[in-house]
């Protein structure tokens, strides 16, 4: 049983519903039913589980079953508990997002990288093609010269000061090895005046080099000192 729409928002629909029920106020309740066989619930918008849930209790209780106690909302230690969780879980984020602080270089020392890619030579030497071979093929695929699709691998050393800290055959990239070859590697050296010496092959001799680059260089403390390969050469940047 209610009150009708716009009444129960009043300071008197909780009144003029109990007049209702003691057939005093329209619409009101035509039968004489006992006060315990009726069902109170205010549903508001959004109460369908709580009218449930009092239907349910309503009809345990018609029936003589036992009601069972209702559940009350979080309780102080609840509340309590939650903020001492929030609270530990946003401290944990602000410690690892200040620290351990990250070092990029211990005092003292700075950081020479090695870093560029260039393709070397193809592995065989390209073959003149004769006019009836050019004839053969489809226009779009004519011409002079046929090489091979795969490349040599590049040799490169780098030496400081006289000493060779780095010496790798690296190999072409790409499924049929066609590709150039990547270079990345990172040095920590002390601070100071060094020289630096970086050699490549990319040709099919076996001793000696196609390309060399000296650097004679001063380093401060945490620089970067960064060697690339560009248009046949070795440049600092």
């Amino acid at each position: 049983t209610g009150c009708r729409e716009g009444d129960c928002y009043h300071r008197l629909g909780i009144p003029w519903t109990e007049a209702r029920i003691r057939g005093e106020r329209d619409p009101y309740l035509r039968r004489r039913v006992p006060r315990e066989r009726i069902a109170w619930f205010w549903a508001g918008r959004r109460g369908e589980r709580g009218l449930l849930r009092a239907l349910s209790s309503f009809r345990r209780r018609l029936r003589g079953a036992e009601v069972p106690p209702e559940r009350k909302g979080p309780g102080v230690l609840r509340w309590l508990g939650q903020a001492l969780a929030y609270g530990f879980f946003a401290g944990l984020l602000g410690y690892f997002s200040t620290s351990p602080a990250y070092v990029h270089l211990p005092p003292g020392k700075a950081l020479v990288t090695l870093s560029f890619s260039h393709a070397a030579q193809h592995r065989g030497e390209c073959r003149r093609l004769t006019p009836e071979e050019i004839a053969a093929l489809p226009p779009n695929m004519r011409r002079p010269l046929d090489c091979p699709r795969g490349r040599l691998p590049i040799f490169v050393e780098m030496a400081l000061d006289g000493r060779v800290i780095y010496r790798a055959s690296i190999p072409p990239s790409g499924l049929a090895g066609d590709g150039p070859a990547g270079v990345y590697q990172r040095f920590p050296v002390e601070a100071g005046r060094h020289r630096i010496a970086v050699r490549m092959r990319d040709s099919a001799r076996e001793e000696g080099f196609d390309y060399e680059g000296i650097f004679d260089i001063t380093l401060k403390p945490r620089q970067h000192f960064v060697i690339d390969f560009r248009k046949g050469r070795f440049v600092p940047l």
